[in-house]
């Protein structure tokens, strides 16, 4: 079985049969068609650009075998231990450890420039401080958390660390204070449940995916999206660029001081009652 995704200008290739070996040959014939193909319609693939991964979860393979290497033309591509595709990296074992130890790497080096704008006597306020966190560091590291989050505390334990040492910084903290009562403080949840909340959102994003899409088509039949005949109507929402008139009030109609629909809404300008004006004068005064 063999599949083909693209995205703008780089193309993925995924073989898999009962071999190594014949997964590689398969490889080069498709390979020679889609050239055969470029060269038809003056398109021109990058061979230094290639690389290749073999998948084996249970036994390993001696990669610098020629048996296991792709020839495409005159250059013979060697398998790699793991690659990056798409912003993620894969290792043959799927693990993702090397893609986690990436990103709180690069996380930890964007956090380092930020503490030196904050500190116990000046600089930001925590509340900056806390929103460059999430806005600068905790959207490098949680980036292609749907992909590989299953619950591991292995992978977890790094972003618990990175999250401690931004959480001291943020509240100005010492270095052995709790962190379960620094995440309340700071109103910042632990990085499981900030992971559970990404997953959970993103499946519910497939829902607004087309049935021909090919992450939709990917999904189990027992997922609760299949069950059914589940679809979104589209023409009951605006497309994202819709122009939305800031001028009309919400709800079709103006709010007045009589009303009482809204708990939260308090009216304007309201005057202050002369006995309450009274009683702040007599407290000045004495």
């Amino acid at each position: 079985m063999y599949r083909y995704l693209s995205y703008v200008d780089d193309n993925s290739i995924t073989i898999s049969s009962d071999s190594h070996e014949k997964n590689c040959r398969i490889l080069e014939q498709i390979c020679y068609y889609l050239i055969e193909k470029g060269r038809a319609n003056h398109i021109i693939f990058d061979h230094d650009k290639t690389e290749l991964i073999h998948f084996f979860p249970s036994q390993s393979i001696d990669l610098d075998d020629s048996r296991f290497k792709v020839k495409i033309g005159e250059k013979e591509i060697q398998a790699q231990e793991s690659l990056k595709w798409l912003g993620i990296y894969l290792d043959s074992r799927l693990t993702f450890k090397e893609h986690v130890a990436k990103k709180t790497a690069e996380a930890t080096r964007v956090f380092h420039q930020i503490e030196r704008l904050s500190n116990t006597e000046r600089g930001l306020s925590f509340q900056a401080m806390r929103q460059l966190y999430i806005a600068c560091i905790c959207s490098i590291a949680d980036y292609g958390v749907p992909i590989w989050w299953s619950g591991q505390q292995n992978l977890l334990d790094r972003y618990q660390k990175l999250q401690n040492q931004a959480l001291r910084k943020i509240l100005g903290a010492f270095k052995y204070s709790p962190v379960r009562a620094m995440e309340v403080e700071a109103s910042l949840a632990p990085p499981a449940t900030r992971f559970n909340k990404i997953c959970r959102s993103y499946a519910l994003r497939t829902a607004d995916f087309v049935k021909s899409h090919a992450i939709r088509s990917r999904l189990p039949e027992n997922f609760f999206l299949n069950k059914g005949n589940m679809e979104i109507d589209r023409s009951r929402f605006l497309d994202w660029d819709t122009p939305i008139n800031q001028e009309d009030p919400p709800f079709g109609r103006k709010r007045t001081r009589d009303d009482r629909d809204d708990p939260d809404y308090r009216p304007r300008n309201i005057k202050k009652h002369p006995t309450q004006l009274v009683r702040l004068l007599l407290i000045v005064i004495f």
